[in-house]
């Protein structure tokens, strides 16, 4: 829709003016860069250009550093890449520390300074580390534009649960919403080309959607990808002019233009200042954990560094504690949060189980059946899970057991205070998933 008092102050917002005035007024495309230049108080596109594109000197551009340390275990090569771009604001005007987590790209990177960013698991070899960085600069260009921010999952749940059905074909998705109206967005990069095709077209017709696709190359894959974006169709929401917003983006460069050195020197960026910064800007990757008295460390399944506790609980108390996470998780009356909690405990104490079996105790499949797979029928935990009462007892007792079989230390405490919040949701009343 023309807005007749908009005055652009950008170069993409007068092109945005330019194509509204197009398409209202029939046109052509000169025409209307003229007259969208002349309602921003110039006198031709060309002076809008030459003006607009100038960098103010009292707008300075905000710096921002994005480090990945990597460590190829096959080569036992070891480097450093850093990539610095500019923002049009801090960035910490743009997203958020805790939205940040929600983004695959930018969920292991940690602000360690006002100007960067650094990943504290390390990468397998040199092409990874450089693809996580160009990657996490495509989601904060495309925040940046948008002025979108991550959505967090009760917001897209609640958006999701009036669809009659999954996008087709959806892939690589991730969740937005505008921070101004509320407004959920839905961006999906299939490995499709950038078309709606039928099926997509009766799917946003059926459920009131919007659904378009950018010809911006996107985040997950740039050109190995479509990038899709979907919202509910409401006369409050501008979608052409997000839209707009997106296929103005310049594609995010995939020719590696950042700094790569053939050592893990820890990189200290212009506003490091005190030793505490220098401290925190070294990777926890690169950490060399210790043993203590109380815990020991592990690695996880990527690479991540984490502490267990010192010691070892039978392995008939990890299936019977397995056995009662599994009746909680398959339980109508589990709330969503709770799941959720439940589902990291049991991945730890998976990770705490390996490390303290000793000989040929269990077989693989036998110790995969120890915190997944399906109870067995008839199995007298289901029975206790299937009431609120049921599930507060359950948490009590998976609790009391981790006490009894392990030391007080931060990882056990941490276990601990993940089944307090399951419990304090359910004292709230928190609906089922």
């Amino acid at each position: 829709m023309l807005n007749e008092a908009v005055r652009p102050t950008t170069i993409v917002g007068l092109k945005r003016l330019a194509n509204q005035m197009k398409k209202a007024r029939g046109i052509s495309h000169s025409e209307a860069l003229t007259l969208a230049a002349k309602a921003a108080s110039f006198e031709s596109f060309a002076l809008a250009r030459q003006s607009l594109t100038a960098k103010p000197l009292s707008q300075p551009d905000h710096r921002l550093f994005l480090t990945y340390y990597w460590t190829n275990r096959d080569t036992y090569d070891c480097g450093r890449e850093t990539l610095e771009i500019l923002l049009s604001r801090p960035l910490l005007d743009i997203c958020s520390k805790t939205e940040m987590k929600r983004v695959s790209s930018l969920g292991n990177m940690r602000l360690v300074a006002p100007d960067h960013l650094v990943t504290d698991i390390e990468g397998q070899t040199q092409s990874f580390a450089r693809l996580q960085l160009l990657r996490a600069v495509g989601a904060l260009r495309f925040m940046e534009a948008t002025g979108l921010r991550p959505c967090d999952h009760k917001r897209a749940r609640t958006a999701r649960n009036t669809l009659s059905e999954a996008l087709p074909g959806h892939d690589h998705g991730t969740d937005w919403y505008d921070p101004a109206s509320g407004q959920y967005v839905m961006v999906d990069e299939p490995y499709m080309d950038p078309v709606v095709n039928d099926e997509r077209a009766r799917w946003a017709a059926q459920n009131g959607w919007h659904l378009e696709a950018s010809q911006w190359p996107g985040i997950y894959l740039p050109g190995g990808c479509g990038f899709f974006v979907a919202t509910k169709a409401v006369a409050s929401y501008d979608f052409a002019g997000l839209m707009e917003k997106i296929d103005a983006l310049e594609p995010t460069s995939q020719s590696w233009s950042g700094t790569s050195v053939d050592n893990q020197d820890v990189f200290l960026s212009p506003l490091v200042r005190t030793p505490q910064d220098r401290r925190r800007a070294r990777a926890k990757g690169l950490v060399m954990p210790k043993h203590s008295s109380m815990t020991s460390p592990y690695s996880s399944m990527w690479g991540a560094t984490r502490r267990r506790p010192n010691g070892a609980m039978p392995v008939a108390e990890h299936q019977a504690i397995g056995r009662m996470i599994k009746a909680m998780l398959q339980s109508d009356a589990t709330p969503w949060p709770v799941n959720r909690r439940l589902s990291t405990l049991r991945s730890t104490l998976e990770d705490w189980l390996n490390y303290e079996l000793k000989g040929e105790q269990l077989d693989e499949m036998a110790f995969f059946k120890v915190y997944y797979q399906g109870l067995e029928d008839g199995d007298p935990y289901y029975a206790i899970a299937q009431t609120a009462d049921g599930i507060v007892r359950l948490l009590n007792d998976v609790r009391g057991r981790l006490n009894l079989a392990y030391p007080a230390c931060a990882p056990l405490a941490g276990m601990g205070a993940r089944i307090d919040t399951a419990l304090r949701f359910m004292a709230r009343g928190a609906r089922p998933a």
